[in-house]
């Protein structure tokens, strides 16, 4: 399986396959979760809520991906890089949902984007976690 961390160049950027696969997978959870908890208030909510959280987290898991580890690089390294790459994640994941769903009007915000932060939360701890 050594094609899913062969890195991938879009630009001056650098990511590698399994950053992309994390990315896909994210969005089409996490977008299905959104269109669950949303589509019984009607189904044009469910959709819409489901394109803003599945965008959303496609784009937030690359960013989040990207930005950890260049957090973690530029707070020193270390376990003080990795606490500041941690913390400025869980911000993120935070509080850029919370806006957008917000802005989009999504009728359950709190249960759309629940989910999100909690494997979230996990994900960004366990990548700023297993940083060299």
């Amino acid at each position: 399986m050594k094609w899913l961390n062969r890195p991938l160049k879009v630009g001056k950027l650098r990511v590698s396959t399994m950053d992309l696969v994390s990315s896909v997978a994210a969005a089409l959870g996490y977008g299905g979760w959104a269109v669950f908890v949303n589509y019984e208030v009607s189904p044009m909510s469910g959709w819409r809520a489901g394109c803003v959280q599945g965008s959303y987290a496609f784009c937030s898991t690359l960013f989040l991906t990207i930005a950890i580890r260049k957090i973690y690089y530029l707070g020193g390294s270390g376990k003080r890089g990795r606490l500041i790459a941690f913390a400025v994640g869980i911000v993120i994941i935070i509080s850029l949902p919370a806006t957008l769903n917000l802005i989009a009007q999504t009728p359950n915000v709190i249960m759309t984007i629940l989910p999100g932060i909690l494997i979230g939360s996990v994900y960004v701890g366990m990548f700023a976690y297993l940083l060299e």
